[in-house]
This record gives C-alpha cells, structure tokens and sequence, in this order.
C-alpha cells in the first residue's frame, strides 16, 4: 500500500492578500457585472432606435453604440474574469468548504467564529481557509 503525499505550494503574501480581497470583493463584483448586463439586455431602459448620423457621415443607432461601450468596458472583462475564478473555486469545494467561504469571505466572518457553525476545528478552518485561496491563486495563474 503505497502512500502519497499531498503537495502543498507556498503562495506569497501579496497574493494571499490579492485573493483575500477578490473573494471578499465577489459579491461586490457579481452585482456589478448582473447591472451591466441588465443594460445590455433590458429593452425597457434603452433609448428609441432613431438612427443618427455623426460629423463623419456615418449612420449610427444610440442602442448600438452603447451596447458596444458596454461590451468593451474593461470593468465588465475584469469582474467576469474574477467572478469565474472564484466560481469555478466553490465548484471544487464540498459544502462545508462552500459554507466556509460564504460565511469567512462573503460575509466577512471571521474564522475563530465558525467553529461551532460548521464544525470543524480551529485548524481545520485555516486550513481550510489556506486551501480556498491557494486553489483561487492558482486558478487565477498567480502560482503554478
């Protein structure tokens, strides 16, 4: 009977703190892309399609041009970006770990509270709170 073992890859403080922050900021980010979106799609907030013709003489329709100022807004590339990182993170979680993030990232709970919530020890949930951010770091290639 063959015994592996686990592999653990140090990830740098910089990073622990830039990974802290993205899955704090997630929710924030969510929202955010989810109103963007709604702009897009909504038909009930865009402008009447009257076609107009700019100082070059091309024609051009408002609902066009904004949809395309959207599409290439930085913001939305970056928050899609992080926010499926940090989805495809919970993907790789069993419920406890989901649970964890929820409560410590999400919500800003700190880990010493969580004990009793979730049932797992002191260590445990660093543990668990150092896994969460190396798998997010490494999803992001922040680490190899």
């Amino acid at each position: 009977m063959a015994r592996t073992a686990e592999v653990t890859i140090e990830v740098p403080e910089h990073v622990k703190r830039f990974c802290q922050f993205e899955l704090s900021f997630y929710k924030v980010r969510k929202a955010r892309l989810q109103d963007r979106r709604i702009e897009i799609s909504d038909p009930g907030r865009q402008q009447p399609e009257n076609d107009r013709v700019s100082g070059g003489g091309i024609t051009t329709r408002p609902t066009e041009t904004r949809a395309m100022a959207l599409l290439t807004d930085t913001d939305i590339l970056v928050d899609s970006r992080y926010c499926q990182a940090v989805e495809d993170v919970l993907d790789w979680l069993d419920a406890d770990e989901r649970k964890f993030t929820n409560l410590h990232f999400f919500e800003g709970k700190p880990p010493e509270h969580l004990e009793h919530e979730i049932g797992f020890g002191k260590s445990t949930l660093y543990r668990t709170r150092a896994k969460i951010i190396r798998l997010l770091a490494f999803r992001l290639g922040l680490i190899g």
